[in-house]
C-alpha cells in the first residue's frame, strides 16, 4: 500500500511537472516564471504574467490562484471606483497652470491624495470655473463617476457660489477658507492673524517703515492678510507708514522702484511667497540688495521658498495637517459619524530664513 501511494504521489508530480513544461515551452520561458505566475509571486513583469495565465485558461486548466486572481481583479475595479473629488473652483476662464494663486494646488493635491490612500480611496481631480455661478457641470460629474465626497479647493470663491455648491446632495469639506454657511465644513487658515505676526516680527527686527505688495488678484484669505497686515500697522502705531504697493503683470516698473527709492521702506510684506519671489529678483535687477538694502518677507511657505537666493523668511501654512484633518472630516461626514458642522482655524507659524535683517 505505501509502494502504491509513493507511486501515485509520483505520477501525480510528473503530470503538474509536464504541465509546467508544456506551458513554459508555448510561453517561451521558464518553468520559475510559470511557477510565479500561478503562485502569485513577484519576480516577473506583469506582461509576462498575463500571457502564462491566458494560456493557462485556454488550456482549460484551473485553479485556485485564477480564482483568486479574479477575486483581485474585481476588488481592484471595485476599489478603483471608490473616489474622492478634490474640487478646485476658480472665478476665472484661466487654466489652473496659468494662475498664480495663494495655494499650491499641486502640493495639496500631493497631501489630499496621500491621505486618501488610508482610507482606500482614489483622488479625482477637477478644476472648473464659477464664472456663471453654474454647479451644472460639477452635478455630472458627481453623478457619472459616482464620487463618494467632495474637498473643495480655491482662491476667490464667493459667498453666494459656496452657497449653491453647500446645497449639493454630497458630503464634502472646504479646504483652505471658511465660511459662514451653518451647514458648511470648513478647516481653513487664519490669514488674518498670521499677516498681523508677520508685521509685528519686521517690527521687532527695528523696521517702523513697513509696505504691504499685493497683487490684483481678489480673495477672502488675500483681503483677511491684507487687513491683518493693516490692523498691525495701527496697533504698533505705524499708522503714518502704510503703504500698499500693487504688483502689475509686467512687474515693477521704473517709476514705482524709484517711488520705493524716495519713499524709503525698509520692510515689503508680499501678501504670498509666488509674489515674494518675484519682488526679490525685480529688485536684485534694480541694484537693491535683499536683504542688506531691503527686508522681503512672504506668505505660505512654499516649496521654492529656501530655494531662492536669499531663502526667503515667510508664514508657514501646514498643508499636511490642513489635508489630514479635512480628510479625516469627510470620512466622518460619508458614514454619518459626528453630525454637525465643523470649523477649523489653524494657525500660521513664522519660519525664519535669510531674507530679512535686524536694523
Amino acid at each position: 500500500m505505501r509502494f502504491s501511494s509513493d507511486s501515485n504521489r509520483k505520477k501525480g508530480e510528473d503530470l503538474v511537472k509536464l504541465k509546467i513544461k508544456d506551458i513554459a515551452k508555448k510561453a517561451g520561458v521558464s518553468t520559475t516564471a510559470v511557477s510565479f505566475a500561478l503562485n502569485g509571486k513577484e519576480g516577473i513583469s506583469e506582461q509576462t504574467r498575463e500571457k502564462i495565465l491566458r494560456i493557462v485558461e485556454e488550456a482549460g486548466y484551473t485553479s485556485k490562484v485564477l480564482e483568486k486572481r479574479e477575486k483581485r481583479f474585481d476588488k481592484e475595479v471595485k476599489n478603483a471606483s471608490k473616489l474622492i473629488m478634490l474640487l478646485h473652483l476658480t472665478n476665472s476662464d484661466s487654466n489652473v497652470e496659468e494662475t498664480e494663486d495663494t495655494f499650491s494646488f499641486y502640493e495639496i493635491m500631493q497631501k489630499v491624495e496621500k491621505e486618501i490612500h488610508k482610507y482606500q480611496y482614489n483622488l479625482f481631480y477637477k478644476s472648473i470655473s464659477m464664472v456663471n455661478d453654474d454647479c451644472t457641470e460639477i452635478e455630472k460629474i458627481i453623478t457619472f463617476y459616482q464620487i463618494e465626497g467632495m474637498l473643495i479647493v480655491g482662491n476667490g470663491l464667493l459667498s453666494k457660489q459656496i452657497k449653491k455648491i453647500a446645497n449639493m446632495n454630497i458630503p464634502m469639506v472646504v479646504v483652505g477658507q471658511s465660511f459662514r454657511q451653518n451647514n458648511l465644513d470648513c478647516i481653513a487658515f487664519d490669514n488674518y492673524a498670521g499677516a498681523y505676526e508677520a508685521v509685528t516680527y519686521l517690527n521687532e527686527l527695528n523696521h517702523k517703515r513697513i509696505s504691504y505688495i499685493k497683487t490684483e488678484g481678489k480673495s477672502k484669505s488675500l483681503e483677511d492678510r491684507e487687513k491683518g497686515y493693516d490692523a498691525a500697522m495701527s496697533d504698533l502705531d505705524l499708522e503714518m507708514n502704510k503703504r500698499h504697493f500693487v504688483w502689475e503683470k509686467n512687474g515693477l516698473n521704473q517709476e514705482l522702484i524709484e517711488t520705493i527709492r524716495l519713499e524709503g521702506p525698509s520692510a515689503f510684506l508680499a501678501e504670498n511667497d509666488y509674489l515674494a519671489v518675484d519682488v526679490i529678483k525685480e529688485f536684485q535687477q534694480a541694484g537693491i540688495k535683499v536683504p542688506e538694502e531691503m527686508s522681503v518677507m512672504g506668505f505660505d511657505n512654499i516649496v521654492v521658498a529656501d530655494l531662492v537666493t536669499p531663502e526667503l523668511t515667510t508664514m508657514d501654512i501646514s498643508w499636511e495637517r490642513i489635508a489630514e484633518l479635512s480628510v479625516k472630516r469627510l470620512m466622518e461626514k460619508m458614514k454619518g459619524e459626528n453630525v454637525g458642522t465643523l470649523k477649523i482655524i489653524l494657525s500660521a507659524e513664522l519660519v525664519e530664513r535669510k531674507s530679512c535683517r535686524k536694523l
